[in-house]
């Protein structure tokens, strides 16, 4: 197998806003940037197969800003369109431009193309640094940093994995870092730019790996750090960086084999009549709008239901609800990665994992599009994801016996 990777800058030129919460301080432009944003690109490339991974250290990335993107790297790089792979971090304190879901004052059509245009002139670097690796792991698990932020007495995947491609001198030539853990450390009263609790831990860990590795969070749609917080600032975030990373450095590498490439694809279809719902998502509005009345709230209870209170509003516009969920299983050797196109709670990406077949499992979660959260049936009514998913009742769990069965 042969890798190559390459990581450029993606800092705002012009005003823009950070997106992730909706408390109102997030309706003023940004007052600047605290740590420098990414792009990250891995080209992975096995025979005649190559395949393309894109991170890009924003909040989500909708399949609509994104796609243009994808078409012009397949046509620039001739590699199909269907193998190439692009992730957002999921920090709530990146800029705006290249979400649907979340909307800011203005939009920044000016931010999406400069990003656009630095990932495709990044991109066509990475033929030519091309080099056989070898591929070796480290796998271990992340305690008292991180749980399930509604209940940390649950059950949740503290799995964290490095991923890493040596050349033949041992020097590293690209790396994958996943743990699942959500991008809040930073409160919504901030106003500066950070990628959050994923760059911290990215950062601290480039030296370690030899190289700055393509990150992604998998199955947090529930997960944070919200029963461990010591505060809301950049403090904060340096000690849970540290705290995450250094539990990841305890790991000891063993080698895996990436050799042998097979791509599948899982399209399940959601479609149903929203406004038989609409009752209850009245009932539910009037329910959040007294909490944040009664004063009586937490900060992170007000963050939670003036989110709650714009999902809401936005649901009862919607009298249809139609979409597909595609998801890609990409095999490579003892490696198996499956993409999703949304915020999976923990207890999905622990049964895709188990049901797979491959020494080591990925989900890789926030790619190629975003349609929300996907919460257990046992959650709804109780829980802040369960209020705004889009996902009837119990239907995920169907969706998830389904893509199992391709694993």
């Amino acid at each position: 197998m042969k890798a190559a990777s390459v990581f450029q800058t993606i800092t705002p030129k012009n005003e823009f806003y950070l997106v992730g919460y909706f408390d109102d301080i997030r309706k003023l432009p940004a007052l600047g940037v605290h740590d420098e944003p990414y792009v990250n690109l891995m080209l992975l490339k096995d025979g005649d197969c190559s395949l393309l991974f894109v991170a890009i250290d924003v909040c989500i990335v909708s399949k609509e800003k994104i796609e243009p993107v994808k078409r012009r790297l397949s046509e620039k790089l001739g590699i199909p369109y269907d193998r190439i792979t692009v992730n957002s971090i999921h920090s709530h304190s990146c800029a705006n431009g290249f979400d649907t879901e979340l909307p800011a004052p203005k939009d920044n059509p000016e931010y999406v193309d400069y990003v656009g245009e630095t990932i495709v002139r990044a991109a066509l670097t990475l033929p030519d640094k091309l080099t056989e690796v070898r591929a070796e792991y480290l796998k271990t698990n992340v305690r008292g940093w991180y749980s399930n932020r509604n209940d940390k007495t649950k059950p949740f995947d503290d799995e964290a994995v490095l991923l890493r491609f040596l050349d033949g001198s041992g020097r590293a030539a690209g790396a994958f870092l996943n743990f699942n853990c959500h991008a809040t450390v930073v409160g919504p009263q901030n106003r500066y730019l950070t990628t959050d609790v994923i760059g911290e831990v990215r950062r601290n860990l480039t030296d370690f790996a030899g190289i700055m590795p393509y990150t992604f969070t998998g199955a947090s749609g529930d997960l944070g750090n919200r029963q461990f917080r010591r505060g809301h600032g950049f403090e904060e975030l340096s000690r849970v960086g540290a705290g995450i990373s250094g539990e990841i450095k305890k790991g000891a590498f063993r080698p895996i084999s990436m050799e042998g490439f097979h791509l599948k694809f899982f399209d399940y279809h959601v479609r149903y009549d929203n406004t038989k719902y609409f009752e209850e998502y009245r009932a539910s509005l009037e329910q959040v709008r007294s909490a944040l009345a009664s004063g009586k709230l937490t900060a992170d209870q007000t963050k939670n239901r003036l989110a709650e209170e714009e999902q809401l509003k936005g649901k009862l516009t919607v009298e249809q609800v139609d979409f597909h969920i595609v998801c890609k299983i990409i095999t490579l050797g003892g490696v198996q990665i499956v993409t999703f196109p949304g915020e999976l709670a923990s207890i999905f990406g622990m049964r895709i994992k188990q049901s797979s077949k491959a020494a080591l499992p990925l989900v890789l979660g926030y790619a190629d599009g975003y349609h929300g959260y996907f919460v257990p049936e046992s959650d709804y009514g109780t829980t802040y994801e369960s209020l705004v998913s889009r996902m009837p009742k119990g239907e995920t769990e169907k969706m998830i016996d389904e893509l199992r069965k391709c694993l």
